[in-house]
């Protein structure tokens, strides 16, 4: 399986042709990786019959899907047909063709939210002060993709996979659950039920992606998952005498009326700070106080924290019990709590 990208959109109608930019921008790196790069514009049939049944397509295009301009959306083609409308004619004329002549060919769409369409040779001015970031953006999407289809086609072992390798596919995944957290915390906010439909419909649409992206590459994953199983059975941890011996000291404990009483576990709670909803407030993370939240009962030290700079985060305060938005936000994952110091517990 080779990949292959085409680039549509129309050079004369301004941020039509972003695609066809950024394609001549990255054209001769892709060809050194082994990715070839057809340009369809307007006119699709020298693409069509460059294309092969095994091949991996990447289409790049321009989109109308009411984002803020410079905003890069990924599809999978079967998430396109969902929202074709709301893609320009480029996308939708080719994929046709495509399922047409080569209905089991695969790929995703990566398009770019423009700003201006007109009768103009060049960009408009936002995305030409978003371009240089655009290429970074779009060249890294092609090279995940390639790097993930090599791990697939040649069966590697995860034991063989780079840690570079490991890392790009958690950033993949972290990047979707960072979209969909960030949409979420809007719409706790939105102000009407516009906002909240729209957020939510953006919600949904990166749920699906996510798991289009786990499907489409739950082989890898679940190697990843085998293999770590089989380090731990390959690693056991040492116990101290056979199984044997302990039943047998066991058994010399009973005969000799000495039983072992079990430790106590120490209250975790007992040595914490307690916290009211006012003394709280105290800590809002301003004028060089520290930023404290409490979540589900937990007082937590957030002020290390970047994203809590000057103890505001995504338009909340610090010093107030965030646990309903934290609910919303995080879909109630305690595990990004681990990280963050234990200062005390909120009290009624």
């Amino acid at each position: 399986m080779s990949v292959k990208v085409i680039a549509l959109g129309n050079v004369l109608m301004k941020d039509e042709g972003i695609a066809i930019y950024l394609a001549s921008e990255l054209e001769k790196e892709l060809f050194a990786m082994g990715v070839e790069v057809f340009y369809g514009e307007t006119d699709f049939g020298d693409c069509i019959s460059k294309v092969k049944e095994e091949d991996y397509l990447i289409l790049l295009d321009s989109a109308f899907m009411g984002r803020k301009p410079g905003d890069m959306i990924r599809l999978s083609f079967h998430d396109y047909h969902k929202a074709k409308e709301s893609y320009t004619q480029h996308s939708n004329s080719l994929l046709e063709l495509i399922e047409f002549y080569y209905p089991k060919v695969e790929g995703i769409i990566l398009a770019v939210e423009i700003d201006e369409v007109s009768f103009f040779y060049g960009l408009s001015q936002c995305l030409e002060d978003k371009f240089s970031e655009l290429v970074q953006e779009i060249r890294k999407q092609i090279i995940d993709m390639r790097n993930l289809l090599i791990c697939i086609n040649n069966k590697i072992e995860v034991r063989k996979v780079s840690l570079m390798d490991e890392i790009e596919l958690k950033r993949i995944i972290y990047d979707y659950i960072k979209e969909i957290c960030h949409f979420s915390q809007m719409q706790v906010f939105a102000t009407s039920t516009y906002q909240k439909n729209y957020f939510q419909l953006q919600i949904d649409e990166t749920i699906n992606n996510l798991y289009n992206f786990f499907t489409e590459y739950q082989g890898t994953l679940w190697d990843t998952q085998l293999y770590t199983t089989q380090q731990r059975t390959e690693q056991p941890e040492q116990q101290s005498g056979t199984q044997e011996e302990q039943q047998s000291g066991t058994q010399e404990e009973q005969q000799s009326g000495t039983q072992i009483e079990p430790q106590m576990e120490p209250d975790e709670n007992e040595n914490m700070r307690s916290f009211t909803l006012e003394e709280l407030a105290f800590y809002d993370g301003k004028e060089g106080r520290p930023a404290y939240v409490a979540i589900n009962g937990t007082v937590y030290d957030v002020s290390n924290i970047n994203r809590w700079a000057g103890g505001m985060h995504f338009g909340l305060s610090a010093g107030n019990d965030v646990s309903d938005q934290f609910g919303v936000c995080h879909l109630g994952r305690t595990a990004v709590l681990n990280q963050l110091p234990i200062v005390g517990i909120l009290t009624e």
